[in-house]
């Protein structure tokens, strides 16, 4: 045991480098599935919408959102989702792709989705950005209106 406490005292530069690396690598596998839910790419992300039960949830500004967006989302800001969390209460037992420009805001969007007990919680990787650059369809039309019209 004495050996190792040389070691370290010897060495602690590069044992404190080991202990911020390891605590790094720790965070980017658990805080996904612990805040945000978990992390998907773009074809995992079309697997989910063809399955049954998925909703989209752009978490975008509406000035964003408006530039496109995928067909048949929801369009929530991240920072008015806490606020208007029960427009989403029906679909707590469905899938919930969460969406935003690059993946950030959509991680933060998740985190207060499963807080609210939403369990089916994805985040797409990469956003939009990832979407679009993958050559994958959007639109510029409001599906929430045209809903809003068939009711």
């Amino acid at each position: 045991m004495e050996i190792y406490l040389n070691f370290i005292a010897e060495q602690w530069l590069l044992f404190s480098a080991l202990i911020i690396i390891l605590a790094l690598l720790v965070r980017s596998i658990l805080a996904p599935r612990l805040c945000g839910g978990e992390e998907i790419n773009v074809n995992e992300a079309v697997r989910l919408i063809d399955g049954e039960n998925t909703v989209i949830l752009d978490v975008r500004l509406d000035r964003e959102y408006v530039t496109g967006h995928l067909a048949e989302s929801i369009n929530i800001p991240v920072g008015a989702l806490p606020a208007r969390i029960g427009e989403l209460e029906k679909y707590k037992k469905h899938n919930v792709l969460v969406m935003c420009q690059s993946g950030g805001r959509s991680m933060t969007g998740g985190g207060v989705l499963r807080k609210h007990g939403f369990e089916n919680v994805f985040n797409l990787s990469g956003g939009i950005n990832a979407w679009t650059n993958a050559h994958m369809p959007i639109t510029t039309k409001r599906a929430e209106k045209k809903k809003k019209k068939e009711k």
